[in-house]
């Protein structure tokens, strides 16, 4: 990226590092670092031209919530005033535009997260 002058770097985090989940915070932590991270990046490799951003989604069904009561899902749904999502309608998408369209932002976190970081 460095000899081309030209690059965009995205790294994945979490809403758990822009809140706070009970019981949660080796996991709360170190997304929020990721996000600390980026900014950090992103003032350091901006004089070459490199972008450098963070995705934030919220909950998205996968195999990890496989075997979960459906009351516990509800649970989780509860919290995203637009329910939880699903891939590769939630956040699968999200990483072309802070990669492509976006050459003018640099060490932002852009949240995807159905609502949940919004009340």
């Amino acid at each position: 990226m460095r000899p081309q002058h030209s690059g965009s770097i995205i790294l994945t985090a979490s809403v758990s590092g822009l809140t706070a989940w009970s019981h949660a915070a080796p996991y709360c932590a170190t997304k929020a670092a990721v996000i600390q991270l980026a900014k950090v990046a992103a003032v350091e490799y901006a004089r070459d031209g490199i972008r450098v951003n963070c995705v934030c989604p919220g909950t998205f069904r996968s195999a990890i919530h496989d075997g979960l009561p459906p009351e516990a899902l509800d649970a989780v749904a509860e919290r995203h005033p637009l329910g939880s999502g699903r891939p590769p309608t939630s956040s699968a998408p999200t990483p072309i535009w802070p990669a492509n369209a976006a050459r003018w932002t640099t060490g932002s976190a852009l949240v995807v997260d159905g609502g949940y970081s919004a009340p």
